[in-house]
């Protein structure tokens, strides 16, 4: 787990305050311990150097972009909806030291501004749901990527969602309906009217794709049960000791069900692999682009200067 100052963790304390943001107590090392042990450790390329680009769609306050900047030598672009909050996520990535270590971009999990096959490995945690059942957030995910994407998404056909009322068959229902329902139990504040999708959706909408993580995102379930002890760092954050009896028992069982795993578990979390290409490989294409380059500067070095020819944009 990472060390920092005292100084550093208020400053970023006060950015999240300044906000109103739910996350401003969090344990910050611990929180970026959970984003560097749950997905930067479950990355399939072994050999990841700053030739390769990592992208967080959905980036939020950008823990899992900071985590991807800090625990490995890869170029990290972060894509994130809500402009102040972008802008707060760089701050924080600043006072982390990260300056110019993210490519923190305004943009959706449906245009997302990254080019075609531009990222190796793509995250999109707990994001799908809020996209309102618009599959073009699936096609712009096949899009970008090129060799990985990792979802994380709350399963449909899971009876209770925690990221959601919590009640039993909820969000079955008709939005006017899961109203009704969730006031009835004083949780009306925890219905958002998000769209949950199904394992067969993540099959359809991904077909360049094939599911490599045998459970969940992990390779296996013992890596997941490697996890705990684990700070949590949703809502007010906590600690998670170990997994109960129950819970160690139910997800064995169902780790051992093959292909039908994934029906069976509350997320649809999955780390997928693509299997079409339609698209030179990373290498190639950069070696392209470095003779382009090449190119594209003796063009410039043949013509006469028009202006300042130093690049002043800095990633935000």
């Amino acid at each position: 787990m990472i060390t920092l100052t005292e100084d550093t963790k208020s400053a970023i304390r006060n950015i999240l305050k300044s906000r109103n943001s739910r996350y401003a107590d969090l344990d910050i090392p611990a929180t970026l311990d959970y984003f560097k042990r749950r997905f930067v450790d479950q990355i399939p390329i072994r050999d990841l150097s700053s030739q390769h680009v990592l992208t967080d769609v959905g980036a939020g306050y950008g823990w899992l972009a900071t985590s991807l900047a800090l625990f490995t030598p890869a170029r990290v672009i972060a894509v994130e909806y809500d402009a102040d909050r972008l802008r707060s996520a760089s701050e924080i990535g600043r006072l982390l030291g990260l300056e110019g270590r993210i490519d923190w971009r305004v943009g959706s999990a449906q245009d997302t501004s990254v080019g075609d096959q531009e990222s190796d490995v793509t995250f999109c945690v707990e994001v799908l749901e809020h996209v309102g059942g618009d599959t073009a957030a699936f096609a712009e995910l096949s899009r970008i990527t090129r060799q990985n994407l990792v979802i994380t998404t709350p399963n449909g056909f899971f009876p209770v969602i925690a990221h959601d009322t919590r009640l039993p068959g909820c969000h079955w229902l008709p939005i006017p309906l899961r109203d009704v329902y969730a006031r009835a139990f004083g949780r009306a504040r925890m219905q958002h009217g998000n769209r949950f999708w199904k394992p067969g959706d993540i099959t359809r909408h991904l077909g360049e794709f094939r599911r490599r993580s045998r459970f969940l995102h992990f390779a296996a379930v013992e890596d997941y049960f490697k996890l705990y002890p684990f700070y949590s760092p949703y809502g007010k954050g906590r600690w998670r000791r170990s997994p109960s009896s129950a819970e160690r028992l139910y997800m064995t069982a169902v780790s051992r069900l093959g292909a039908a795993t994934p029906y069976l578990l509350p997320s649809l979390s999955g780390t997928f692999e693509r299997v079409a290409q339609h698209a030179a490989p990373a290498a190639s294409r950069r070696d392209q682009a470095d003779r382009d380059q090449g190119q594209d500067q003796s063009q410039r070095r043949a013509e006469p200067a028009l202006g300042d020819p130093h690049d002043e944009r800095a990633a935000e």
